[in-house]
């Protein structure tokens, strides 16, 4: 097994001290000699080599722009054999597809993850709930459907949320008020009905925020007055009505309206 290693990188063009690299159909893996055996059996067989590496101490794991649409990534369902030690995933522009799986929130030490830029479909999990150490999560440009998990309102470390360019419906939870160490917030390009939730006004720290290119409908709540950070606010088409509240000449870092 692999000697604790705080960053293992996968899809870079570069080799850390004491370790080979090996690449083909569009991935590259750095990996030390005792591995090499196993991810070119599974190079050849044209399967993950994430599988043979599983048992290692990975704690970063990065595939993007690979086009890694072939790769099985083991998320953490199989007992002594997972990633569960990942605290960074990114495999942002690939072309994965299907679900996001459930046992994504087995990855319990995860603090920054993206898979943005795929075609990710079906709902998210729930599951996504369980990683209450993330403090950034990129999901937009998916064809992800279904509502927004109430559970999203357990990761209160999360600084970044990018859920924008999916095809998701629904209101958007007032869960989402407990994330209050936001400072972006993207959830445009969607099918979000309902109003704008007034716990949205919890996020003082927010400096971005995006609901634009939805179906929200009713007044503007006038607690956006209170996020007094925000230097982006982007609401255009949808169907709110009503008056605009007074609240909003809070805002006195706005840049874009």
């Amino acid at each position: 097994m692999m000697a604790n290693t705080e960053s293992f990188t996968l899809g870079q063009k570069q080799v850390l001290p004491g370790y080979k690299l090996i690449s083909g159909f569009g991935w590259t893996v750095i990996l030390d000699s005792k591995h090499k055996q196993n991810v070119q059996k599974s190079f050849w067989l044209e399967t993950s080599p994430l599988y043979d590496l599983s048992q290692c101490n990975i704690s970063y794991l990065s595939l993007s722009f690979d086009y890694s649409k072939k790769l099985y990534i083991p998320w953490g369902s199989q007992p002594k054999r997972t990633l569960a030690n990942l605290t960074e995933i990114n495999l942002a522009l690939n072309e994965l597809n299907g679900p996001l799986p459930s046992e994504i929130g087995n990855l319990i030490d995860l603090e920054y993850l993206s898979l943005s830029q795929n075609c990710l479909s079906g709902p998210i999990p729930i599951e996504i709930g369980n990683l209450i150490n993330l403090t950034e999560l990129y999901l937009s440009y998916n064809g992800l459907s279904g509502p927004i998990p109430g559970q999203i309102g357990n990761l209160i470390n999360l600084t970044h949320l990018y859920l924008s360019h999916n095809g998701l419906s629904g209101p958007i939870p007032t869960e989402i008020g407990n994330l209050t160490n936001l400072t972006q917030l993207s959830l445009s390009n969607n099918n979000l009905s309902g109003s704008i939730p007034a716990e949205i006004g919890n996020l003082a720290k927010l400096t971005q925020l995006t609901l634009s290119r939805n179906k929200l409908s009713g007044p503007i709540p006038g607690q956006i007055g209170n996020l007094n950070n925000l230097t982006q606010l982007f609401l255009f088409k949808n169907r709110l009505s009503g008056s605009i509240p007074v609240e909003i000449g809070n805002l006195t870092r706005l840049t874009h309206l």
